[in-house]
């Protein structure tokens, strides 16, 4: 007497395709939000950057913009960057 599974195999096959296509997007989706909070953070960073600067710079009279370029370049290029931004400030005569 052959053995009667609970389950038809079709079924089985469709759960898990339907895994692997779940799997292919989610894995699709987590590499953009993964860029964009490590962006996000590095930005954040350079903002943090800047203002500590504006603030020890307020004793000296010096200030140098605070907006989302000038967070972004002192966040992904350190302090190179922030060294940067002071020279270009500096030479514009601002």
């Amino acid at each position: 007497m052959p053995v009667q599974l609970p389950v038809q195999v079709d079924t089985l096959i469709a759960y898990g395709l339907a895994l692997v296509i779940l799997y292919m997007l989610v894995r699709a989706f987590i590499v953009p939000i993964r860029f964009l909070l490590q962006a996000a953070y590095r930005v954040a960073l350079g903002g943090a950057a800047i203002w500590v600067l504006n603030w020890v710079g307020a004793f000296f009279g010096f200030h140098l913009g605070l907006n989302l370029v000038t967070a972004a370049a002192v966040g992904y290029l350190g302090a190179p960057g922030l060294l940067m931004l002071v020279a270009l400030q500096r030479l514009a005569g601002a």
